[in-house]
Protein backbone atom coordinates (compact mmCIF):
# COMPACT_ATOMS: atom_id res chain seq x y z
CA UNK A 1 0.00 0.00 0.00
CA UNK A 2 2.77 2.41 0.91
CA UNK A 3 3.82 1.47 -2.75
CA UNK A 4 0.79 2.50 -4.27
CA UNK A 5 0.69 5.75 -2.37
CA UNK A 6 4.00 7.27 -3.17
CA UNK A 7 3.60 6.23 -7.07
CA UNK A 8 0.93 8.34 -6.97
CA UNK A 9 2.06 11.72 -5.17
CA UNK A 10 5.29 10.55 -7.80
CA UNK A 11 3.26 10.88 -10.56
CA UNK A 12 1.31 13.69 -9.39
CA UNK A 13 4.48 15.84 -8.68
CA UNK A 14 5.78 14.65 -12.23
CA UNK A 15 2.58 15.91 -13.68
CA UNK A 16 2.71 19.06 -12.07
CA UNK A 17 6.52 19.93 -13.38
CA UNK A 18 6.08 18.74 -17.05
CA UNK A 19 2.60 21.02 -16.71
CA UNK A 20 5.08 24.19 -15.56
CA UNK A 21 7.87 24.05 -17.82
CA UNK A 22 6.76 23.57 -21.21
CA UNK A 23 4.92 26.08 -23.29
CA UNK A 24 1.16 26.59 -22.37
CA UNK A 25 -1.61 26.66 -25.26
CA UNK A 26 -4.48 29.32 -25.05
CA UNK A 27 -6.50 30.19 -22.11
CA UNK A 28 -7.53 27.04 -20.51
CA UNK A 29 -3.59 25.84 -19.26
CA UNK A 30 -3.66 23.05 -20.66
CA UNK A 31 -0.49 21.81 -22.27
CA UNK A 32 -1.11 20.33 -25.82
CA UNK A 33 0.66 18.17 -28.17
CA UNK A 34 1.38 21.03 -30.96
CA UNK A 35 2.06 23.70 -28.10
CA UNK A 36 4.86 20.61 -27.31
CA UNK A 37 6.42 20.43 -30.47
CA UNK A 38 5.92 24.12 -32.17
CA UNK A 39 8.43 26.33 -32.82
CA UNK A 40 8.18 29.93 -32.24
CA UNK A 41 7.67 32.15 -34.64
CA UNK A 42 9.00 35.30 -32.96
CA UNK A 43 11.37 37.08 -35.46
CA UNK A 44 15.04 36.89 -33.65
CA UNK A 45 15.84 40.50 -32.97
CA UNK A 46 19.63 41.54 -33.13
CA UNK A 47 19.46 44.67 -31.20
CA UNK A 48 19.68 44.03 -27.25
CA UNK A 49 17.27 43.86 -24.97
CA UNK A 50 17.33 45.44 -21.41
CA UNK A 51 14.84 44.43 -18.55
CA UNK A 52 12.70 47.29 -17.33
CA UNK A 53 12.06 47.81 -13.54
CA UNK A 54 9.04 46.24 -13.89
CA UNK A 55 9.48 42.91 -15.99
CA UNK A 56 8.94 45.13 -18.98
CA UNK A 57 11.71 44.62 -21.95
CA UNK A 58 13.23 47.57 -23.65
CA UNK A 59 14.74 47.65 -26.55
CA UNK A 60 18.13 49.58 -26.58
CA UNK A 61 18.08 52.04 -29.59
CA UNK A 62 21.96 52.49 -31.43
CA UNK A 63 22.01 56.19 -32.36
CA UNK A 64 24.63 58.08 -33.37
CA UNK A 65 26.50 61.19 -31.93
CA UNK A 66 24.90 64.32 -32.13
CA UNK A 67 26.36 66.82 -34.54
CA UNK A 68 27.72 69.87 -32.47
CA UNK A 69 25.31 72.43 -33.01
CA UNK A 70 27.14 75.16 -35.04
CA UNK A 71 26.69 79.31 -33.95
CA UNK A 72 27.13 82.11 -35.98
CA UNK A 73 28.66 85.66 -34.71
CA UNK A 74 29.10 88.94 -35.78
CA UNK A 75 31.55 91.31 -34.21
CA UNK A 76 34.34 94.03 -34.52
CA UNK A 77 37.60 95.41 -33.63
CA UNK A 78 38.41 95.12 -29.81
CA UNK A 79 35.35 92.54 -29.48
CA UNK A 80 35.21 89.09 -28.79
CA UNK A 81 32.96 85.99 -28.76
CA UNK A 82 33.14 83.29 -25.56
CA UNK A 83 31.50 80.56 -27.83
CA UNK A 84 30.02 78.26 -24.78
CA UNK A 85 27.19 81.10 -24.46
CA UNK A 86 27.91 82.96 -28.13
CA UNK A 87 27.91 86.39 -25.86
CA UNK A 88 30.31 89.26 -27.99
CA UNK A 89 32.50 91.13 -25.19
CA UNK A 90 34.48 94.34 -25.56
CA UNK A 91 37.56 93.35 -24.56
CA UNK A 92 40.67 94.82 -26.06
CA UNK A 93 42.89 92.22 -24.26
CA UNK A 94 41.87 88.85 -25.04
CA UNK A 95 41.32 88.21 -21.13
CA UNK A 96 37.61 87.71 -20.90
CA UNK A 97 37.14 86.32 -24.55
CA UNK A 98 37.68 82.94 -26.32
CA UNK A 99 38.50 84.78 -30.13
CA UNK A 100 39.39 88.21 -30.36
CA UNK A 101 39.02 90.71 -33.69
CA UNK A 102 42.14 92.95 -33.57
CA UNK A 103 42.98 96.21 -36.22
CA UNK A 104 45.83 95.64 -38.41
CA UNK A 105 45.90 97.88 -41.33
CA UNK A 106 42.61 98.70 -42.94
CA UNK A 107 41.28 94.91 -42.03
CA UNK A 108 41.45 92.64 -39.07
CA UNK A 109 43.52 90.08 -37.34
CA UNK A 110 41.66 87.14 -34.99
CA UNK A 111 43.57 86.27 -32.27
CA UNK A 112 42.78 83.46 -29.47
CA UNK A 113 41.54 84.50 -25.88
CA UNK A 114 44.67 84.60 -23.55
CA UNK A 115 45.31 83.85 -19.84
CA UNK A 116 48.13 86.27 -18.21
CA UNK A 117 50.16 86.76 -21.63
CA UNK A 118 49.81 83.42 -23.09
CA UNK A 119 47.47 83.39 -25.78
CA UNK A 120 45.64 80.07 -26.30
CA UNK A 121 46.95 77.83 -29.23
CA UNK A 122 45.31 78.37 -32.68
CA UNK A 123 45.54 75.86 -35.54
CA UNK A 124 44.98 77.40 -39.12
CA UNK A 125 44.16 75.46 -42.02
CA UNK A 126 46.48 77.90 -44.26
CA UNK A 127 44.57 80.01 -47.13
CA UNK A 128 42.16 77.46 -47.94
CA UNK A 129 38.87 78.29 -48.74
CA UNK A 130 35.74 75.77 -47.12
CA UNK A 131 32.45 75.76 -48.23
CA UNK A 132 31.16 74.83 -44.97
CA UNK A 133 32.01 74.04 -41.06
CA UNK A 134 31.05 70.87 -41.46
CA UNK A 135 34.44 70.16 -44.06
CA UNK A 136 36.76 72.06 -41.62
CA UNK A 137 38.68 69.06 -39.57
CA UNK A 138 38.62 68.90 -35.72
CA UNK A 139 42.46 69.47 -35.90
CA UNK A 140 44.19 70.05 -32.17
CA UNK A 141 45.10 73.30 -31.91
CA UNK A 142 48.90 74.39 -31.91
CA UNK A 143 51.15 76.99 -30.96
CA UNK A 144 49.78 80.05 -33.16
CA UNK A 145 47.95 82.52 -31.81
CA UNK A 146 46.12 84.47 -34.36
CA UNK A 147 44.76 84.10 -38.06
CA UNK A 148 46.44 87.74 -40.04
CA UNK A 149 43.80 88.94 -42.52
CA UNK A 150 41.14 86.24 -42.77
CA UNK A 151 39.17 86.01 -46.05
CA UNK A 152 35.80 84.03 -46.80
CA UNK A 153 36.32 80.61 -46.00
CA UNK A 154 39.31 80.61 -44.20
CA UNK A 155 39.42 78.08 -40.88
CA UNK A 156 41.03 77.25 -37.87
CA UNK A 157 40.79 75.62 -34.59
CA UNK A 158 41.18 77.36 -30.84
CA UNK A 159 41.06 76.16 -27.74
CA UNK A 160 38.77 77.41 -25.45
CA UNK A 161 39.66 80.38 -22.81
CA UNK A 162 36.54 80.81 -21.44
CA UNK A 163 35.00 77.72 -22.92
CA UNK A 164 35.86 73.96 -22.06
CA UNK A 165 37.00 72.39 -25.02
CA UNK A 166 38.39 73.49 -28.48
CA UNK A 167 36.19 74.73 -31.16
CA UNK A 168 36.38 74.79 -35.03
CA UNK A 169 35.72 78.21 -37.02
CA UNK A 170 35.11 79.42 -40.17
CA UNK A 171 35.34 82.73 -41.77
CA UNK A 172 31.86 83.99 -43.29
CA UNK A 173 32.57 87.07 -44.33
CA UNK A 174 35.02 90.11 -43.45
CA UNK A 175 34.11 93.21 -44.32
CA UNK A 176 36.47 96.29 -43.21
CA UNK A 177 36.82 95.86 -39.94
CA UNK A 178 33.89 93.99 -39.16
CA UNK A 179 33.55 89.62 -39.05
CA UNK A 180 31.19 86.95 -39.19
CA UNK A 181 32.34 83.54 -38.43
CA UNK A 182 30.58 80.44 -37.30
CA UNK A 183 31.65 77.87 -35.00
CA UNK A 184 31.25 74.76 -33.49
CA UNK A 185 32.62 72.65 -30.76
CA UNK A 186 34.92 69.67 -31.39
CA UNK A 187 34.15 66.43 -30.17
Amino acid sequence: MRLGVFAVLFAAFFAFSCAHSTKRSGSSGTTTKKALTEKSTEPKRSTPKLRGGTGSTVTKKESAPAAPAVKKVSFGVDEGVVFSSGQIVKDGSGLKVDLIAYKHGSGIDLKSGRVGTSNKPLRSMGKKSFDSLGAVPCDTPSSTAYMSLPQSGYAFTVAGNKSDGFYKVRVVSVSGTKVTVEYAKCQ
